[in-house]
């Protein structure tokens, strides 16, 4: 549960940070570069989106195995595994992205 919560604090962060100064980082650049900004920002949201997708998708045939419904043993194992990866290549994604922003921050102008 800790996990999903942390995911919608990674997107709200992201929106946050594409809002406000997005806008004036974009003010001096060409109009592709705007576009390919902004198809970046929408994939990454969309991506952080399937990822609390299948981890609530995960969480939801975890809980009705417990609850004792139909559920194959199996689908739920591998839903699970299925989120976990998905998060963890989220996870490394985003040290990436913030390796990057402060290599960026380390140079001198």
């Amino acid at each position: 549960m800790a996990e999903i919560g942390s995911i919608g604090a990674i997107q709200a962060s992201l929106q946050a940070q594409a809002a406000m100064p997005a806008a004036r980082r974009l003010s001096s650049v060409s109009g592709d570069e705007k576009a390919a900004a902004g198809s970046f920002a929408t994939e990454l949201n969309s991506a952080i989106r399937r990822v609390d997708r299948t981890m609530a998708e995960s969480n939801g045939l975890s809980e009705r195995l417990l609850r004792g419904e139909n559920v194959e043993l199996h689908t739920v194992a591998l839903r699970a595994q299925e989120a976990s990866l998905q998060f963890d290549l989220l996870l490394q994604v985003r040290n990436r992205l913030i390796q990057g922003y402060q290599e960026i921050m380390r140079l001198q102008v």
